[in-house]
């Protein structure tokens, strides 16, 4: 997912300083600064299998300050995870409340962990009716499996496939 931002500020004095603030708060790190422009990363393709925290997701985000232009370039790597809408809407309002905290010099921090519990109890919902449905779904799977001559591991991938389809298209 790649996501690029243009604003105008009015004030540069200020702008590295609170660039650096925003993602600092957010345990990105810094891997390369300069004058008008400045480098943050954050998290790794072995822990994107655990996390649970879309902002902890594999992510290099790039910004640039050029004649009071700021740009903004959110390159997140979700490998090994399914997107779900409010992980989306997540990172939508991460990026919006960045614009927010630079223009308007306001500290975005507990907007952005409200919407990161919400995200988080959204994921372990879906989570758990994955699990749910694992387990009622195991002994008709057998059974099935036992008549028709089908293997179980198809069969698993079908119905994983129908929640996500089902989370992807009603955004719970």
């Amino acid at each position: 997912m790649e996501h690029t931002l243009s604003f105008q500020i009015k004030d540069i004095s200020s702008f590295i300083e609170m660039t650096k603030g925003y993602f600092l708060n957010n345990n990105f790190k810094v891997i390369s600064e300069s004058n008008n422009s400045i480098i943050f990363a954050k998290g790794s393709t072995w822990k994107n299998m655990i996390t649970m925290n879309p902002l902890n997701w594999k992510s290099k985000i790039s910004i640039k300050l050029e004649n009071f232009i700021v740009t903004a370039i959110f390159d997140i790597d979700p490998i090994h995870q399914i997107v779900t809408n409010k992980e989306i809407e997540l990172w939508d309002s991460f990026i919006k409340n960045y614009t927010i905290s630079i223009i308007e010099k306001k500290d975005m921090t507990s907007e952005n962990l409200v919407k990161l519990k919400e995200t988080k109890k959204s994921a372990y919902n879906f989570l758990m009716w994955i699990v749910i449905l694992g387990i009622l779904s195991i002994i008709p799977i057998c059974i099935f499996a036992d008549k028709t001559g089908l293997t179980v591991f198809p069969i698993g991938i079908i119905i994983a496939f129908g929640v996500y389809l089902h989370e992807k298209y009603n955004g719970k």
